[in-house]
């Protein structure tokens, strides 16, 4: 019996492809960025790694470092559009619980300068290696702040 478990990196080839083909069929796509966001992956936002834009975007965690809760959700124009109107029952009635408070977004900026700065983590990659060699060790896969360690596992110690 085989035991799957953990985060399963998916080729962006694919997810590009994905996103152009729900686009020509004219359905939303929605990238929710909660997780990987501004700088996870050293890219911001995920849109600039797969070079291809979505029509919603969601944002939380990582805009702040995960310090302090802070959420926000952009929309495209099209999709913009489609709720305004004078009327309560055409308009998008959403809000986040932590949006646009004046800490969440002090932290944010902060946090923004410090992802975009590659010379912050230098030890990164040390740290990756000296993972990568313990024996108990499979396998270690890490982009950006993401690191994924596959541990060797055999019979009672799977799981």
């Amino acid at each position: 019996m085989s035991v799957a478990s953990g985060m399963q990196m998916v080729d962006p080839l694919f997810q590009r492809i994905l996103v152009r083909e729900c686009q020509s069929r004219k359905i939303p796509v929605i990238f929710d960025e909660v997780f990987i966001g501004f700088r996870h992956l050293q890219t911001a936002p995920s849109a600039e790694l797969l070079c291809c834009q979505p029509d919603i975007s969601c944002f939380a965690k990582l805009i702040t470092g995960g310090i302090i809760p802070l959420t926000t959700t952009l929309a495209s124009d099209a999709v913009f559009k489609a709720f305004v109107g004078d009327s309560k029952l055409k308009a998008l009635l959403h809000g986040h619980s932590y949006s646009a408070h004046a800490m969440g977004c002090m932290a944010a900026v902060k946090s923004i300068k410090w992802f975009k700065d590659c010379t912050t983590n230098v030890n990164l990659v040390d740290l990756v290696c000296q993972i990568s060699l313990h024996p108990a060790v499979h396998r270690v896969v890490a982009l950006g702040t993401l690191c994924a360690i596959e541990l060797q596992a055999e019979g009672s110690n799977v799981g």
